[in-house]
């Protein structure tokens, strides 16, 4: 539920720029949102192997994640700062500037605010980049689906490209295997799909959390952890991922009939800088912080 998300974990009494804080009691009245945080630090907050414009935190899918065949469809909400490098948000560990043809189904961003998308056969690159269809230090909702003859990449759910470049292909049988690879920014609600979404399914469910049971659903991340520190997969297959140095925080967010918001922003006003306010589906939402 990106579009309605309203603060950082810690609770804190400064506000900074952009951002709006609540008050540690006030948090009672808000629904909380977990997302993976990737940044320039370890979980100790060391840099050992670090390079400079390579941040090393990722989430590390099983051996055992579904292999995709020639439909399906891959969906994550992504927060990007802007970095010069391929930043994968779903793939493997190759860099698609060299167009490998042995790499599972991707969608990566460029640092021109480009979005790559596609997949290896074995022995050919399918792959699209689509310039300047997103910004950095914002929320953007991201889809890729293949049925077999079209791809087509999606953003805040507006198909930005329709290409038939890997028609009759299939895609080599290597399962995908990290999120969030050189990324300086955030994920969530990473989606694995086996079918063909639409446009209008997309836009259906952009916004909501799955109950993990979807028909053609393989692989279902909202960032929960387990008591392992475990990323868990909500679906039955239970392809519980890794976290490497990545951070797992949490939001709050609060939906308003309109008339409480109005008085609550009144309460606020003489106080706080409200970021944004936003009607939606008959309630206005406050957001407080990216």
């Amino acid at each position: 539920m990106k579009k309605i998300i309203l603060l950082s974990q810690t609770i804190i009494s400064i506000i900074f720029a952009q951002d709006l804080i609540v008050d540690q009691n006030s948090t009672q009245n808000y629904q909380t949102d977990n997302y993976a945080k990737f940044d320039r630090f370890d979980y100790h907050g060391g840099i050992t192997g670090y390079e400079s414009k390579y941040p090393t935190d990722r989430i590390l899918l099983p051996k055992t994640f579904p292999v995709l065949g020639n439909t399906f469809t891959l969906e994550a909400w992504v927060y990007s700062r802007s970095i010069p490098a391929h930043k994968t948000i779903i793939g493997d560990d190759s860099n698609p500037a060299h167009s490998p043809v042995d790499s599972p189904p991707m969608i990566t961003l460029n640092g021109d605010l480009s979005i790559r998308y596609g997949f290896g056969t074995g022995s050919e690159h399918k792959r699209r980049t689509v310039m300047n269809i997103r910004t950095d230090n914002a929320w953007h909702h991201i889809a890729y689906s293949f049925d077999g003859t079209f791809s087509r990449l999606f953003v805040d759910g507006i198909i930005v490209d329709s290409t038939d470049i890997a028609k009759n292909t299939t895609p080599v049988q290597q399962p995908i295997s990290i999120l969030g690879n050189r990324l300086l920014g955030k994920i969530d609600e990473v989606r694995v799909w086996n079918i063909v979404r639409s446009k209008a399914e997309i836009q259906s469910t952009m916004n909501d959390t799955l109950d993990g049971n979807e028909n053609g659903l393989v692989a279902y991340y909202p960032m929960d952890t387990d008591a392992d520190w475990k990323l868990i997969d909500q679906t039955s297959n239970q392809n519980h991922a890794t976290i490497q140095d990545a951070e797992i925080l949490q939001r709050y967010y609060r939906i308003y009939p309109k008339g409480e918001l109005e008085v609550e922003i009144n309460k606020l006003e003489n106080r706080f800088q409200i970021k944004e306010v936003v009607y939606e589906e008959g309630n206005w939402i406050n957001i407080i912080s990216k």
